[in-house]
């Protein structure tokens, strides 16, 4: 929640995803978009859990 209220902006909003992928395997992702132009601003790599999906989207905003 720091990195929310540190970083994001009034039109920012993390989500978080879940579906299934290609082969039917659920998997969950962390994103961060701009909610007037839909952009995706960054997003980590799909997890098979939710934790690591956040920790994915952290290590992603730290480079």
């Amino acid at each position: 929640m720091d990195y929310v209220s540190q970083h994001l902006t009034p039109t920012q909003e993390l989500r978080i995803v879940g579906k299934q992928d290609a082969s039917g395997n659920p998997k969950v992702q962390a994103l961060i978009v701009d909610t007037e132009t839909h952009a995706t601003i960054a997003y980590g790599e799909p997890a098979d859990w939710l934790k690591k999906a956040v920790l994915n989207l952290v290590e992603e905003v730290k480079a």
